[in-house]
């Protein structure tokens, strides 16, 4: 698919500088060089032509030798942008630039992961290597009416609020009581006051009020 620099003249070969060394999956990567758009178009110029003076951005993996192109958002003569898609595997990589068919010089480049509280399906994609309810997590949130998603706080391991149990951690009907146990909902019978989510236990039931006043009750 390209020539490595064998039998291509010096003055045709693209270069590539330096670049930023770390690069986030979903970043985009920058580069900088010269001959991103090559000397001519390497092709007839007719209508049925096919032009290749424009960067392909090539990476091969270091440990594994997996390669991958990167699609190019934007480019000129010296500069090009690409994306590092979801489902490029973090790690070491080195990069090159290939233009009318010619490979570049190579730079080193780390992919990172997405960072804490990024959406995320696989674990091996996030920095943290743990993917908790969806998000790049900082923990495993694995205790009871722990989520790792609460809207304002998403990548740390927070109670559940209260009332809810989105992850089935309670038994049967129990809920989440906001700071950690599984507590009855309301109408559920009950002991005491704190075997039910609102603190509230009136007449043998967990109740949405006191039921102080007069004449009331929470068992009709």
């Amino acid at each position: 698919l390209y020539d490595d620099g064998r039998d291509a003249e010096p003055e045709w070969i693209p270069t590539l500088e330096a670049i930023v060394s770390t690069v986030p999956v979903l970043g985009m990567l920058s580069v900088e060089g010269t001959l991103f758009t090559g000397l001519s178009e390497a092709s007839s110029g007719n209508t049925q032509s096919s032009p290749t003076n424009y960067p392909l951005v090539f990476l091969a993996r270091v440990d594994t030798g997996n390669q991958v192109y990167l699609p190019v958002t934007n480019f000129s003569s010296t500069t090009a942008a690409a994306l590092v898609p979801i489902n490029l595997l973090p790690g070491p990589y080195v990069v090159w630039v290939v233009v009318n068919g010619i490979l570049s010089n190579g730079q080193p480049l780390l992919i990172i992961g997405l960072p804490t509280g990024a959406s995320c399906t696989l674990a091996d994609r996030c920095q943290s290597l743990i993917c908790v309810d969806g998000v790049c997590c900082a923990g495993a949130c694995d205790g009871i009416c722990e989520i790792c998603d609460l809207s304002g706080h998403e990548g740390e391991c927070s109670p559940t609020p209260r009332g809810l149990d989105p992850t089935g951690d309670c038994p049967g009907e129990a809920v989440c009581d906001g700071i950690g146990r599984c507590v009855s909902p309301v109408g559920a019978s009950c002991r005491g006051s704190t075997d039910c989510v609102l603190g509230h236990c009136v007449d043998g039931l967990c109740c949405g009020a006191a039921c102080g006043g007069l004449c009331e009750a929470c068992d009709l």
